[in-house]
């Protein structure tokens, strides 16, 4: 037996490019794709019923999420270090597919609303301090007495007038600081691609 999975490991060892251009082969064919797709929707289900982490199915689940406490901060942890590594692959791919990732993210948003309204009030519950700044800031630029202020609004890098986005480099909650960091350029409008460019 332990000669058997020598000579296996052996194999794997020397084979292993080929093997794994074979299992990708595999994987790609439409009626197994279909099957991964079906299992996997079944296994969140089924985890999400049972309140369990639905990454590793081991621990339970924080409340309103689907990962628990150890799988969260790991993914937390990979998604920075890959960030780190690949600022600018994102950004050119950001710059490259800006469109449709811009319209992939309304059409989510429209389709899951209550999702979407259960990860607002997650972060706003993270740091209310952030929220409520932001919050105060869109009622400041909507509101009659500061209309003069915010008439000629453009983008701070291209100077584009559509789709514009509000973009913080301080987060204040009084109007007289808000208004004072306008002034300062610490907060200033981009449109929405410029925006995901800065912050990635």
């Amino acid at each position: 037996m332990k000669e058997k999975i020598n000579r296996h490991t052996k194999y794997r060892e020397m084979n292993r490019e080929k093997l794994n251009k074979k299992q990708r082969q595999y994987r790609q064919r439409p009626e197994i794709k279909a099957k991964e797709k079906e299992y996997s929707i079944k296994r969140y289900n089924n985890l999400r019923e049972r309140n369990l982490c639905c990454r590793c199915g081991k621990l339970p689940k924080i409340k309103n999420r689907t990962r628990c406490l150890k799988c969260s901060e790991y993914e937390k942890k990979q998604n920075k270090e890959y960030r780190e590594k690949n600022v600018e692959k994102l950004r050119t791919y950001i710059k490259n597919n800006a469109e449709r990732i811009n319209k992939k993210t309304s059409d989510w948003i429209k389709n899951n609303k209550q999702r979407h309204n259960e990860s607002m009030r997650l972060y706003y519950h993270k740091d209310k301090k952030t929220w409520y700044s932001r919050n105060h800031t869109l009622k400041l630029i909507n509101s009659k007495k500061y209309q003069n202020l915010f008439k000629n609004k453009k983008c701070k890098i291209c100077n584009s007038k559509n789709n514009l986005q509000i973009h913080h480099e301080i987060y204040p909650t009084k109007t007289k600081e808000i208004l004072e960091a306008f002034k300062n350029k610490q907060i200033y409008f981009l449109c929405s691609k410029h925006h995901k460019e800065v912050h990635y």
